[in-house]
């Protein structure tokens, strides 16, 4: 007496054949996992994980990132100290332009001597038209 018709019995076997090739397939991909732990449930969770094609070179892209990051950072303080010695050679030739102002003298008097115009204008502050007659005599302009 049969207990099950031959199309349920090959139904049955196809069925397991089935499950027997993807377990076997599951565990050549993870060595670790042996063949009893694969169950419905590891399946249907691996199936619904998503996973970004792209991860599984996360590691190596942040490890670049960071040494691309590194080296911005030298550059960035690199420039940093450039500007500052700029900054710094900047104030020292505005600081020696602003000390040493030339002093304007007339030389060569047809009296002879030497006649000095800011003496001249300080002597006549107010008066504009003698400092003018001044500048004009002892021929500075």
């Amino acid at each position: 007496m049969k207990f099950l018709q031959d199309a349920a019995f090959a139904a049955m076997k196809q069925a397991s054949d089935s499950w027997n090739n993807l377990v076997k397939g599951i565990t050549q991909a993870n060595p670790e996992m042996k063949p009893e732990e694969v169950t419905p449930e590891v399946v249907i969770e691996a199936m619904n994980r998503e996973e970004d094609p792209d991860s599984s070179d996360l590691a190596g892209q942040l490890s670049a990132a960071q040494a691309d990051l590194s080296k911005k950072t030298g550059e960035v303080q690199e420039l940093t100290t450039q500007l500052a010695a700029a900054n710094a050679q900047i104030k020292e030739l505005k600081g020696t332009s602003t000390e040493e102002e030339p002093e304007v003298k007339a030389d060569g008097e047809p009296t002879g001597g030497e006649s000095d115009i800011k003496e001249f204008a300080s002597k006549h502050a107010g008066n504009t038209a003698a400092i003018m007659a001044e500048v004009k005599r002892t021929n500075f302009i």
